[in-house]
């Protein structure tokens, strides 16, 4: 548990230092300023969130569904009765009892929202809709995130002790119970400090640094890389292979650059970063993390 708080407070650190102006922090403050709880929420207000929100985490509900952020909206305009302070009150309650029959519960796992192309319904809205309430909740609600998936995963092996339970994957409301457990026995108690934990964990493990550390860092990052792996001229073959590219997994690279390299104090300034990456690879000595 002393381990656990102590890397989520770096986390934290590290995704919401002010001086570091990452592309994870700025997207953050920018989607933060749209949402004010003593305000009226009217529907087009309620778009422009989720719009913004699926274009800056990549939730893809508006490329790939027609209709899909506009019944989305409809719903929470519906739930909010126009006013944000009802429905966080709402999430309060779904936080409190995630098995009690509530709005939440059925906007986050009952309904439908959108069409595909042919009219037929084209799904839910998990991750969309718990980034929404997330931002509206202060930051005080778990996101649903295949990243947060995953280092729950390596959490919950490495730390039998919690006794953390299964999420089933056919069933969300098993992710939501597992992230408040996780949240509680580990007594880092702050949502907001455990989803940097988890999703910082999953970026590092998956070689992604883009939204994390600045440009000058991540150019240097990808040419130090380039030095150290038996893959050579990266820019000059993403370049030539534009119809190819998943043929150069530059995620890859990186992330086999910095889980064994014990030089990244001449890339990377951060030493909160560094001691986290050291962290994030240490689980279980599994050569697939």
């Amino acid at each position: 548990m002393e381990e656990l708080n102590k890397f989520a407070d770096k986390a934290y650190n590290i995704l919401n230092n002010k001086e570091t102006q990452t592309i994870y922090n700025r997207s953050k403050k920018i989607i933060s300023t749209l949402f004010n709880k003593d305000k009226e929420c009217d529907l087009n207000t309620i778009i422009f969130r989720l719009t913004l929100i699926d274009s800056y985490y990549s939730t893809q509900i508006n490329s790939k569904r027609l209709f899909g952020i506009e019944d989305l909206a409809k719903e929470i305009y519906r739930i909010s009765e126009n006013k944000d302070k009802i429905i966080i009150n709402k999430c309060d309650l779904f936080l409190n009892d995630l098995n009690a029959n509530s709005e939440i519960k059925s906007l986050i796992e009952s309904k439908k929202y959108g069409i595909n192309k042919i009219g037929k319904d084209a799904g839910h809205a998990v991750s969309l809709i718990s980034k929404y309430l997330y931002f509206l909740m202060e930051y005080n609600f778990p996101i649903y995130d295949s990243l947060a998936k995953k280092s729950y995963e390596k959490i919950k092996s490495k730390y039998q002790n919690l006794k953390l339970p299964e999420i089933d994957k056919k069933n969300c409301n098993s992710y939501f119970e597992g992230l408040k457990k996780l949240n509680s026995v580990s007594r880092i108690n702050n949502f907001n400090k455990l989803d940097n934990l988890l999703w910082l964990i999953g970026k590092i493990t998956s070689g992604s640094l883009s939204l994390i550390i600045d440009r000058i860092n991540y150019v240097n990052l990808v040419e130090e890389a380039e030095v150290e792996t038996k893959v050579k001229n990266i820019k000059t073959k993403w370049k030539n292979n534009k119809d190819k590219l998943d043929k150069i997994n530059i995620d890859e690279i990186i992330r086999k650059f910095i889980k064994n390299n014990k030089n990244l104090n001449k890339i990377i300034k951060d030493k909160e970063l560094i001691e986290f990456i050291n962290f994030s690879f240490g689980f279980n000595n599994n050569n697939n993390i």
